[in-house]
């Protein structure tokens, strides 16, 4: 299986973008007093995205927004790749499809890899012409989004992420082909930062065990909160 044209430097920058939101992240909500913590998943990629835009000087960044979501993409002039952040968990719901219902905006990222990477197709996922169709129409909202680029391929930077601790268990880079064939999965979960002065002070260690199945015994530093009061209720 192929591996990802982008350099190594490249890659430890996009994991330490992860685990920077989520550093952030952490500290936000450990300080708003919060007891209810919903959608915490979706909170933590606000914060990966904000980290996201900074590295502009390594990447070209763009935005793109579908219904009431916004992503935020990179553009990587060396490999003429757009990068994209996805969930270990959505990757492999998109992977395990037999026919699509509701069109997602990686259905129309990865056309990028259609003339790059050769495959033996699969079962196509698109049996009805109007899904396919619907795909081409987010593939233009997505040019439209990075105005001048002609991108040659997409890849995918897929993290699996702990959000109750606010850890980066694992990431690794993907490709995948029109009909959702694995053209590489490559583990980055190496360039997971465990020193706590590595992040500014604030600590985003690995959780004790890898999900992409590499054993991993990095101190677990993570910070507790204190309950403030606990509430008894008793029948009287």
């Amino acid at each position: 299986m192929m591996k990802s044209s982008l350099s190594e430097t490249k890659k430890k920058l996009l994991v330490e973008c992860i685990q920077r939101g989520l550093a952030l992240h952490r500290m936000n909500v450990e300080t708003s007093g919060l007891i209810e913590r919903n959608a915490l998943g979706l909170w933590a990629l606000n914060y990966i995205f904000g980290e996201a835009r900074k590295l502009d000087s390594d990447f070209e960044i763009f935005a793109f927004k579908r219904g009431p979501f916004s992503t935020v993409f990179l553009y990587d002039a060396e490999t003429e790749s757009i990068i994209n952040f996805i969930s270990k968990q959505n990757l492999k719901r998109l992977d395990n499809r037999g026919v699509v219902d509701k069109t997602h905006y990686a259905d129309a990222l990865v056309l990028y890899n259609k003339k790059i990477y050769d495959e033996p197709q699969q079962l196509c996922i698109f049996e009805e012409e109007s899904k396919s169709d619907q795909r081409q129409i987010i593939q233009q909202q997505i040019e439209f989004a990075i105005m001048e680029k002609k991108p040659k391929q997409h890849l995918f930077v897929v993290y699996d992420i702990d959000h109750k601790g606010f850890q980066l268990r694992g990431v690794f880079g993907a490709a995948r082909s029109e009909h959702y064939y694995p053209i590489f999965d490559e583990n980055w979960s190496k360039y997971i930062l465990i020193d706590i002065d590595d992040l500014n002070g604030v600590d985003s260690s690995n959780a004790p065990y890898n999900n992409f199945g590499t054993e991993s015994k990095k101190a677990r530093l993570g910070i507790k909160i204190k309950r403030e009061f606990d509430i008894t209720h008793k029948d009287k």
